[in-house]
């Protein structure tokens, strides 16, 4: 009756109720047969899953020489996919799997790993780095074993290895605004990665108006120091202009008078910083044009403008001395030479004598 059933359904059989229902009842002989014989792969792949490992390979290698023409290989990867066993996808095996594993973005690198691809790891793994938009942990995770998969490349990929150590940079960055400061701005998506425009935006909006304007500059130091751009310095403008404003500077006439504000804080924090002086040279107090966009944008005097050029100007003095300190004490350590001991000339080639066991004393 179920033969008779199943010969007369004009649907495509998969996981017919009637194959199911007498498995279910204990006829497994029976429902595989008929699986086999009105090729409902569903229940047939169902079956091998419930067998051990050795078993299971032996059944759904038969099978995929059985239903070659039918391409039970490829329901077989649709149907692992489908139910997310990744780790038994991987297993299978043959050029048809490769090429289908190459469409399954989340699963295609621990291929291309199993081929030692490297190369190809490591970009897969920096497209799932871009698709990764809601967790900032789980993107730096692909980025870091992305960098780690170009170094082992054969050919090391240098454009993986920039982007990379780009990507990890404004994660690091964004890793140092306080949480509390994320969650009150991103409450819905707090992990989720950030721009670099947002990371500078909610840098500025800290209470704590030196350090997190600081932060703000750092990370645009950092992102100048591997090249320039219309839009970094665009930022850096905006950042310094927020800094200003909360300085209230209108009322400055002489330099002294700028010691105990915003301005003169976010300054001493560029200046006093113990590494990359280089960069951040980069970022420091606008002068020259910048500065004159200044005049056109804030009510400032001229007496102000004067004293922030000045403070900017013996900034920028004391960022070079200490990058030339820096440097000088690089090649100091360089040019040093460990001063080797000099033995006596008494314990010069002389020959080392074994003494005979006789001339062994107990004490």
């Amino acid at each position: 009756f179920a033969s008779f059933h199943l010969s007369e359904c004009n649907e495509l059989i998969d996981g017919h109720d009637v194959i199911v229902s007498l498995y279910n009842l204990g006829e497994c002989d029976v429902a595989v047969d008929l699986a086999e014989k009105f090729k409902d792969f569903k229940v047939l792949v169902n079956v091998c899953l419930e067998l051990d490992g050795a078993e299971r390979r032996s059944r759904l290698d038969s099978y995929k020489q059985r239903f070659v023409a039918e391409e039970f290989d490829m329901y077989l990867c649709r149907y692992l996919k489908q139910k997310k066993l990744n780790q038994m996808l991987l297993e299978e095996k043959g050029e048809r799997v490769d090429r289908y594993l190459l469409s399954c973005e989340g699963t295609r690198w621990r291929r291309e790993l199993q081929n030692h691809q490297f190369e190809q790891v490591s970009r897969s793994l920096l497209s799932l780095a871009t698709r990764e938009t809601s967790d900032i942990y789980r993107q730096r995770s692909f980025v870091a074993f992305s960098k780690l998969a170009a170094i082992c490349s054969e050919n090391v990929p240098d454009d993986v290895i920039l982007e990379s150590n780009r990507r990890l940079l404004l994660l690091k960055h964004q890793s140092l605004i306080p949480e509390s400061l994320v969650k009150s701005v991103y409450p819905d998506d707090s992990k989720r990665p950030l721009s670099i425009s947002e990371m500078v935006e909610l840098n500025m909006l800290d209470a704590d108006v030196v350090e997190g304007h600081k932060r703000a500059l750092y990370l645009l130091a950092d992102l100048l120091g591997n090249g320039d751009s219309v839009e970094l310095r665009s930022l850096v403008f905006d950042v310094w202009k927020s800094v200003v404003q909360h300085s209230d500077l209108r009322q400055v006439s002489h330099t002294s008078e700028l010691a105990e504000t915003p301005f003169a804080g976010v300054l001493r924090k560029v200046v006093e910083h113990d590494n990359a002086a280089g960069v951040l040279e980069l970022v420091l107090a606008p002068r020259g044009v910048i500065l004159e966009e200044y005049r056109k944008k804030l009510p400032l005097g001229e007496l102000t403008l004067n004293c922030i050029r000045d403070a900017a100007q013996r900034a920028l003095s004391k960022l070079k001395t200490n990058l030339q300190s820096k440097k000088d004490e690089e090649l100091r350590r360089t040019n040093a030479v460990l001063a080797t001991t000099e033995f006596p000339e008494v314990f010069r080639d002389r020959p080392i004598t074994l003494m005979d066991s006789s001339e062994m004393t107990v004490a």
